[in-house]
């Protein structure tokens, strides 16, 4: 099978100090010799991907520029000035790390946004299938990802296989919470705990790094109670910023106290109080919501 052609470098020119490629879908890519010498992975330089890296931005001359290279539609090999040191980057690493600003917004996550009509279909997995097969495994965590939720059927019944679900997903990380049992209780410490129907509400933002993800998992359905709802936070923004733009602004930069307080924390220890203050919608540093 053939290369994409937003893969395939055609042509490859020492430009400006740097170096300009352009690929088999026309597009051009520009980049600068410090970024492209400090992105060197070889086993002189070391790799980011243990973080264990023996090349540092100081190691690096300021007037660092490409001497030589080869080129091929799938690699290019470049000798630089300082110490003759070479450097190789495949086609498809320099692509996916292009930083113009079209390549930058083609990669950028862009999440499913979802309304009520979701409920009629909404990305549902087989827990089985999900627990035995990758790729039905990456599906769901791409669901997820995009949508910011599944429904996961098929699940064992009992307490101490409750865990199943989680290893699934990956590590579990425990708050103050622990693996929290909701049920109907005589002492209230969790809104979680009592029947009466919750409006869409966002969990613990009392915390500077929220939860990543939270699993919900039904061992024992109650005759009484409210509904799962579920609302989407990025179409909420988005309808706000569209209807509302003022006031979207004034979310994304006043910030909002949040507190809770935890007297009887798990095993005994001391009571806790958690404290937090931040605006009600982030934005990143191009307006997007995150």
């Amino acid at each position: 099978m053939s290369k994409q052609p937003r893969y395939k470098i055609v042509e490859a020119e020492i430009v400006g100090g740097g170096l300009q490629i352009r690929w088999g879908d026309d597009h051009q890519s520009h980049f600068h010799p410090m970024w492209l010498r400090h992105h060197c992975e070889c086993g002189e330089c070391g790799t980011s991907m243990n973080a264990v890296r023996a090349l540092r931005l100081h190691h690096i001359p300021e007037d660092i520029a490409i001497e030589s290279r080869e080129v091929d539609h799938d690699r290019i090999s470049l000798v630089w000035s300082a110490n003759a040191h070479q450097s190789v980057y495949t086609a498809t690493w320099l692509r996916n790390h292009c930083y113009s600003s079209s390549e930058r917004a083609r990669r950028r996550h862009q999440p499913v946004l979802w309304d009520a009509s979701i409920s009629h279909d909404p990305p549902t997995f087989d827990f089985v299938q999900a627990e035995s097969d990758s790729a039905v495994r990456l599906e769901l965590l791409e669901a997820v990802c995009d949508y910011g939720f599944c429904k996961v059927e098929n699940l064992p019944g009992g307490l101490e296989e409750s865990e199943r679900l989680i290893s699934v997903v990956g590590a579990r990380r425990d708050t103050h919470f622990g693996n929290y049992r909701l049920s109907k209780k005589s002492t209230i410490n969790n809104v979680g705990d009592i029947k009466h129907a919750l409006h869409p509400h966002c969990d613990e933002t009392y915390r500077t790094s929220t939860i990543g993800i939270t699993v919900f998992q039904v061992l024992q359905p109650s005759s009484e109670g409210g509904d799962s709802t579920l609302t989407d936070g990025f179409e909420v923004a988005r309808r706000l910023r569209e209807g509302f733009p003022e006031e979207f602004e004034l979310l994304t930069r006043a910030p909002v106290f949040a507190e809770r307080y935890d007297p009887d924390h798990l095993e005994g220890e001391l009571p806790r109080w958690y404290q937090c203050r931040l605006p009600m919608i982030r934005v990143d540093t191009e307006g997007n919501v995150v």
